[in-house]
């Protein structure tokens, strides 16, 4: 009967890892001088949902702007990051509250007919 040779690892030899930066789980980024900063949130889901469903002219301006900050915390500019969020959040809520106004004053108006 023919012998299959078994493959050992040897334990010498570092297997790979896999880590995904991109991962939501990941808050925090480690500056090159050693401290951490808190990554903000950039909004990006909640701006497409608003600029399908709510309002597209501000739905648009709140991905750039989701797009800004999660640009500028890739490149731990904190402080740009961090306007681009508010702004990206401001545009978010005006264009919610927007949306559900309009539906609400279209199922009205269909309501009456």
């Amino acid at each position: 009967m023919g012998h299959i040779p078994h493959q050992h690892l040897d334990p010498g030899i570092s297997q790979p890892t896999y880590n995904s930066h991109l991962l939501k789980e990941q808050q925090r980024d480690t500056m090159e001088s050693g401290q951490t900063r808190a990554a903000v949130p950039t909004y990006l889901g909640w701006s497409i949902f608003n600029t399908l469903c709510c309002c597209l002219p501000l739905g648009i301006a709140a991905i750039v702007c989701s797009c800004k900050a999660q640009n500028a915390n890739a490149v731990g500019e904190s402080t740009e990051a961090a306007s681009a969020s508010k702004t990206a959040k401001t545009l978010n809520v005006i264009g919610l509250v927007l949306g559900i106004i309009l539906i609400i004053i279209i199922i009205a108006i269909k309501a009456t007919m």
